[in-house]
């Protein structure tokens, strides 16, 4: 028999025992061995939160959404190179409107939002919107991976 217990607040997480004769006493007929595991989930997570381990709600990751043939392109360069940085980044494969994109976006929990339309590729310069709530950016389209990546 033994039990996980957390040391800063006495609670037992989890335990596990062998129960011979259990069945026995229960039945009065079979005598079988047996073994039990419990684990309190509710424990868990409370001591989880309380250590800083329990995985950040926050938004995560980037959507680059895109306007135009060219538009396209550019998109599928800077989310290539924001997978090159490690960052989870989602782009538009189904053609669909702005408006759809913006809101996928917004579903998925996606923390930042890149808007590339074809003036976007001209100029060279991109807007980047922090779903959190924080002041849009501006970059170039070259170093927008590497601006995005210094915010995360």
């Amino acid at each position: 028999m033994f039990e996980f217990i957390d040391p800063v607040s006495g609670l037992t997480l989890a335990g596990c025992g062998r129960y011979d004769g259990l069945v026995c006493e229960l039945d009065g007929k079979m005598s079988v061995c047996g073994l039990g595991f419990a684990a309190g989930l509710e424990r868990l997570v409370a001591v989880m939160k309380e250590r800083g381990l329990f995985p950040s709600l926050s938004r995560k990751g980037v959507y680059v959404a895109s306007m135009g043939k060219n538009a396209v392109a550019a998109a599928n360069r800077l989310a290539t190179d924001l997978r090159g940085l490690g960052i989870r980044t989602e782009t538009d494969l189904m053609d669909r409107s702005l408006k759809a994109q913006m809101k996928y976006a917004d579903k998925t929990g996606t923390r930042f939002v890149v808007v590339i339309g074809d003036s976007e590729v001209e100029s060279g310069k991109i807007t980047v919107k922090d779903m959190d709530g924080g002041d849009p950016f501006e970059t170039t389209l070259a170093d927008g991976a590497n601006a995005i990546f210094d915010r995360l």
